[in-house]
């Protein structure tokens, strides 16, 4: 099976990465393990150093179609920033006009 790493030339290429984050969130929505995040670092690390443009999606828990501050993957997306040491610009919808001026807006290696 074929993974990112056969590829090597990423540069200007958006990379959609579906990233699996059911952890346990405290009360305020901050993971209480990052077992899980920690492990997608490194995809997400190969793809900033190949220059590619990387688009995360995710979800935390059902609500139901009802927004809940507590389920926002905002605090997911800061959580991993950190610890990756990478700068991830959060946008609160996946379809929409901003999503599509976000991804349009992106510089290689973001």
């Amino acid at each position: 099976m074929k993974d990112i790493t056969d590829i090597q030339n990423l540069k200007g290429l958006k990379v959609l990465i579906r990233i699996d984050i059911n952890e346990p969130i405290d009360e305020r929505g901050y993971p209480l393990d990052t077992f899980r995040i920690q492990k997608m670092i490194h995809t997400i690390q190969y793809c900033i150093q190949r220059e590619a443009k990387i688009i995360l999606i995710a979800h935390l828990g059902d609500p139901n179609g009802v927004y809940t501050e507590q389920l926002s993957l905002e605090h997911i997306g800061s959580v991993l920033a950190q610890l990756g040491e990478f700068e991830i610009h959060f946008v609160d919808d996946i379809i929409g006009d901003n999503s599509q001026q976000a991804i349009q807006t992106m510089q290689d290696g973001q």
